[in-house]
């Protein structure tokens, strides 16, 4: 049986479960469906809203620009925006860098499990994520199905056969905490008036996501969206990070900075990424409050015998170790397409993460088959080595610099919106960069 097949048996009455009590407390959302498209605003003139910030540095310092509409002011002088932008940026990176775009998908909301499972499927999606079905965490859109907190918005095609941008939804419970000993009681309440909108994958416009979350908040919470204060992490990292502390996640291990909690359920070992948007009513202090935003989910307990904890080998593919394997191996990849289980031991001393596939990758086979990235850290004016085994065709906010004096092309992540540093580049120019070699590598990520 394969093993996206038997974790379907095996969380089938728990989702069914989930689903009967999702549609109780989203009925405003979903009228007892499980998915829902919802229209998104036409927010074509606010894309145009201050744009003179992407200007090459240079330009603004040498001349006097306004802008006023779809439109700049150069000394006088009045241009349409996007033909001027055009001049510095391929239309590609105007898409990708100044979100001046939209899609031709449909936005939707849905608690069926069938979606959540395809969440990073690649027969559904352009990307690949550690939820992926032979990913590291490729069981955590299983629980996510069965928490009453989560749900998935998708921008999908018009035949509904790819997903073309997806995000989870989150909206914590009320609980009281109550610790006794090793014993931690919970008292289901209602829902907070908080919303995390958690990492998007593939494209989803900044018009998609705020029709998404004005969307819920005047179905489900019957309030207007000025009631809210929207808190983004690209801008207000800080105030994402506080709200976060103030979450439990049941079992979760990695991503933001949530507080771990455990129901007493077998223990799984989560990934529960950072928020990219958080909704949270003005009126809400959570630092005042007794009760605290809770995520629980609601899964089937796992024994010695099921494939979770078997992880599909009975040894290490590395160092044939096969005792105490159960629930501490993981998968690596050892070329730029094959993975083999390893156990806790050979992952910590020879495998190190991937962030641009967010996997884990032995590490000679980053060096031997990957590509080398340089990425700018705009705050100290640095380019970091970074190693992939993705594919640059594959990596959003990449170009390619050359640097004479070296007599090579390098490729630069510029996706913290560091374009500008690079644009003026010509071929007479050098690149102040760090570089990491192969000793320097194997130091940095020696255990």
């Amino acid at each position: 049986m394969k093993i996206n097949d038997y974790y379907i048996t095996k969380y089938d009455e728990s989702w069914t479960n989930a689903i009967y009590r999702k549609k109780a407390i989203y009925n405003d959302l979903f009228h007892n469906q499980l998915t829902i498209e919802i229209p998104v605003a036409n927010l074509e003139d606010e894309k145009y809203h201050n744009l003179i910030k992407f200007l090459p540095n240079n330009l603004l310092l040498n001349n006097k620009i306004k802008e006023d509409g779809k439109y700049f002011y150069i000394n006088g002088k009045k241009c349409r925006k996007l033909a001027f932008l055009q001049e510095y940026f391929t239309d590609q990176h105007l898409k990708e860098n100044l979100d001046i775009h939209t899609t031709t998908g449909k936005l939707y909301l849905t608690i069926d499990p069938n979606w959540f499972i395809k969440c990073s499927d690649d027969e559904m999606t352009s990307w690949y994520s550690c939820f992926a079905p032979n990913g590291e965490f490729f069981f955590c859109p299983y629980e996510y199905a069965t928490s009453d907190s989560i749900l998935m918005a998708m921008i999908l095609n018009d035949d509904k056969s790819k997903i073309i941008g997806r995000k989870w939804v989150v909206i914590p419970e009320c609980n009281y905490i109550i610790v006794d000993e090793l014993k931690q009681y919970f008292c289901n309440n209602e829902l907070f008036k908080l919303i995390l909108f958690l990492g998007s994958y593939g494209t989803f416009p900044i018009e998609y996501q705020r029709s998404l979350s004005e969307f819920i908040i005047t179905n489900l919470f019957h309030e207007k969206k000025d009631d809210y204060h929207i808190f983004s992490n690209a801008k207000d990292k800080i105030s994402i990070g506080e709200i976060e502390a103030h979450i439990y996640v049941e079992g979760q291990t990695e991503g933001g900075d949530y507080q771990f909690f455990n129901t007493g359920r077998v223990v799984r070992n989560l990934y529960f990424e950072a928020a990219e948007y958080i909704a949270i009513n003005k009126n809400l202090n959570l630092n005042a409050i007794e009760l605290k935003p809770i995520v629980q989910f609601e899964g089937p307990p796992l024994d010695e015998d099921d494939l979770y904890y078997q992880d599909r080998v009975p040894h290490c593919e590395r160092c044939g170790e096969e005792e105490e394997l159960y629930g501490y191996t993981y998968d690596v990849y050892v070329n730029d397409t094959d993975t083999e289980r390893w156990c806790e031991n050979c992952t910590s001393r020879y495998a190190a993460r991937d962030e641009y596939i967010d996997s884990l990758v032995d590490r000679e086979t980053l060096l031997d088959y990957g590509i080398e990235i340089l990425f700018y850290h705009f705050g100290s004016d640095t380019l970091e080595s970074i190693y992939t085994i993705a594919k640059p065709e594959n990596i959003k906010y990449l170009i390619e610099v050359r640097i004479p004096k070296e007599g090579r092309t390098v490729y630069v992540d510029v996706s913290e919106d560091n374009m500008l540093d690079f644009i003026h580049l010509s071929t007479d120019e050098h690149v102040p960069y760090y570089y990491m070699d192969k000793d320097d590598y194997y130091d940095r990520y020696d255990t």
